[in-house]
């Protein structure tokens, strides 16, 4: 008697083959992983290609294409970045859209493929002073035509022709003469090994690496990645400085704490936090911009006068910044050109000053605009209705003299003729019991001068 056949255990069976057949179809795939880079080199660009190799060695990508289009940037992150290549595990390609200028030649010889959309060039990859954009000093140089001519050797390619992109005084008969840098067409490219062929899409680039019908996936960071590269940003970073000396000055201004000191600790905490995680900004660092700060505060509310604690205070701030800004190797500066620490120094200078010009514009006209109008009282007081411009019983005490009944910073109390009455320091700061010649009444306020 024949057994009959089971329906479920057939059913089963279907569908497990069939779930074999579609599971080798996809592990079968071909998965290009493209990393774009069209922007200034920066250290945002840096942490976002770092993030997009982990992603594609945990996708197990066949492939990273690297999708450029820049005229350069920071040398020591296109460094990174290039290290960052050399040492994947997963063959590389890059696609030079349009331009592989300066830093972005460097991360296009470190790939082991180079293929470029008709009309692009490479090339031009002369160390430039970041403030004046002039060639820097021989010794940047040196370093860079090296670091050029070896990721071309390990590449294979024409370490010659890789140092001719940075020194103009090198000469390749027949290619480009002394006097000028190498700048390659996708055609004078590809003649001279420096281009694998011309291409119009990132898929015909993976299809040129040997990928049969690739599938072409785009690296897209998380909402956090993308609000720490926004913020690594130079242009942000300078929005920031603006906010922290905005706000420190609008503190010092005003008594207690309120929206200054908000305003500059939530600007310090964004400028500080992406650059430390990225190891921008170290701890000796930050140490320096907090210590500068307490000598500030010190200056501001214990010592009276404005010194040598003051002028400490505001250099050790302007120092701390400027290092987390530079490409500086924990305390060496090596590397850092003197055009890109005169320009850091002059960005956080100006907008020191920006940011205490547009605290006091805005003071000046938000009081008396109609958006402040909930929070401010607008009503005038008219001498009709019996309001008059001074206390007349302060008057009384003009050109007497007195002592002082507390510190005043410049604020405080006086004593004069046993009486106890709110005044102002005219200049610097006077301590509680030295002697004072009230000089004239400023609004409500006596205003007193050292007797």
């Amino acid at each position: 008697m024949k057994k009959v056949a089971n329906p479920l255990h057939m059913l089963i069976c279907f569908w497990g083959l069939m779930f074999g057949f579609l599971s080798t179809q996809v592990l079968a795939q071909n998965r290009a992983f493209v990393i774009e880079l069209k922007d200034e080199v920066h250290a945002a660009s840096a942490r976002h290609v770092r993030q997009g190799f982990e992603a594609a060695q945990q996708a197990n990508a066949d492939l990273v294409i690297i999708h450029l289009d820049t005229y350069g940037g920071r040398v020591d992150f296109a460094d990174s970045i290039r290290a960052q290549i050399l040492n994947s595990k997963i063959p590389t390609a890059v696609f030079i859209d349009r331009n592989a200028g300066s830093a972005g030649a460097l991360i296009s010889i470190a790939c082991d493929s180079i293929y470029m959309a008709p009309g692009a060039s490479i090339g031009a990859a002369t160390v430039v002073d970041g403030q004046t954009r002039e060639a820097a000093p021989d010794k940047y140089q040196s370093y860079w035509r090296a670091v050029m001519r070896s990721t071309a050797e390990i590449k294979g390619r024409n370490p010659q022709i890789a140092e001719k992109m940075v020194d103009e005084e090198l000469d390749l008969p027949g290619i480009c003469p002394v006097g000028k840098v190498i700048t390659f067409s996708t055609q004078e490219a590809i003649q001279y090994g420096y281009c694998d062929g011309s291409a119009n899409s990132l898929q015909e680039v993976a299809v040129a690496m040997g990928l049969e019908s690739p599938v072409v996936e785009v690296f897209q960071p998380s909402s956090v990645d993308l609000a720490i590269n926004f913020l690594l940003r130079p242009a942000v970073s300078s929005i920031l400085l603006l906010l922290i000396f905005g706000g420190i000055f609008l503190e010092i201004k005003t008594p207690g704490f309120g929206v200054g000191g908000i305003t500059a600790i939530l600007g310090l905490a964004l400028f500080f936090a992406p650059h430390y995680v990225e190891g921008l900004a170290e701890f000796w660092e930050i140490g320096l911009f907090g210590l500068g700060l307490l000598l500030l505060g010190l200056e501001i509310f214990v010592i009276p006068g404005f010194g040598v604690a003051g002028i400490l205070g505001i250099a050790l701030a302007v120092l701390g910044l400027g290092a987390a800004m530079l490409a500086n190797r924990g305390i060496s500066f090596e590397y850092v050109t003197l055009g890109e620490l005169l320009s850091t120094i002059s960005t956080i200078l100006v907008m020191k000053v920006a940011a205490i010009l547009v605290v006091v514009v805005v003071a000046k006209y938000l009081v008396a605009s109609k958006a402040a109008y909930p929070y401010v009282d607008q009503s005038t007081q008219a001498k009709s209705d019996g309001y008059v411009a001074l206390d007349q019983r302060l008057q009384a005490f003009v050109g007497k003299t007195g002592v002082a009944a507390t510190d005043m910073r410049p604020s405080g109390f006086i004593l004069v003729d046993g009486e106890q009455v709110d005044a102002e320091a005219e200049e610097g700061y006077i301590l509680k019991g030295e002697a004072v010649h009230v000089a004239k009444i400023r609004s409500t306020n006596l205003i007193v001068r050292k007797a």
